[in-house]
Parts: C-alpha cells; structure tokens; sequence
C-alpha cells in the first residue's frame, strides 16, 4: 500500500498519538495533529449564497489559488465541472422483507467551463443551477 501525500487529492489531517506510562501506572497522552496538503497549492471554493441557492437560478462562487503559505497565486483555464448528483427513491417488494425503499444515486456532469483565477484575489463563476444537490469541482 503507497502512502505518498502526492496521490491524495484533498488535504489531510494527520494525527500522531503518544503513551506513555509513569512509574505509579498513570497513562500520559500527548496528541498532535498536523495539516498535509496534497499540492503545492491549492483552490479554494467560497458559496456567494447562504445555506442553498434558490431553484432554477445562478449559483455564484468564488475561486482563489493560494499556497501553503497563504499568498495567492494566478492560474489560467481552470476547469470547473458542476456536477448534479441525483437521488432516486424507488420502492421494492421481497417476500421476507416485505416493501422497503431503496435508493438509486447517479452524478451527471450538468456543465463544464474554464476560467481564470487572477493573482491580485479572486474570480467569480456563475452556474445554472435546478432543483436537487450538485457539486462543484475545480
């Protein structure tokens, strides 16, 4: 099994637990967690809407490149997918069972565009969004 932080794609808490025990028989724990990013820098996606955005409408979101660091950084053609993730409920009959209801889950990529992020802060994209949960993926 590889465990390089170059084949994940999100970034990672890492904990390290320490025991150890005193003469008397009392444990000491020490816990420390450090933060790994899987890239030199990252994207990052703000909601320009409260808890959901309205049915049928314009999502908008803002997109910034920053590194480790926290300085910002420009990329060109930055790909954006918004990707509509569609639940099902259907109801099926066994004869142990009984009726239960199962759920069907599919992901349709809804739109895909490209965009600029500038170095001075950030870029705003619009998507058309419908009724149901979507997802957004730079």
């Amino acid at each position: 099994m590889n465990h390089d932080r170059r084949d994940a794609e999100t970034p990672l808490a890492v904990t390290v637990t320490g025991s150890l025990y005193e003469t008397g028989g009392r444990p000491l724990v020490r816990r420390y967690t450090a933060r790994v990013l899987p890239a030199d820098s990252l994207i990052g996606i703000r909601p320009a809407f409260n808890e959901h955005a309205a049915a049928n409408s314009q999502a908008g979101f803002e997109l910034i490149r920053t590194d480790a660091s926290g300085q910002l950084s420009s990329v060109r053609n930055a790909k954006v997918r918004l990707i509509n993730m569609n639940r099902r409920y259907h109801w099926r009959y066994d004869s142990s069972r009984g009726w239960y209801m199962e759920t069907t889950d599919r992901e349709y990529n809804a739109l895909t565009l490209t965009t600029d992020i500038s170095s001075d802060g950030k870029s705003t994209v619009m998507l058309p969004v419908k009724y149901g949960h979507y997802r957004i993926e730079v």
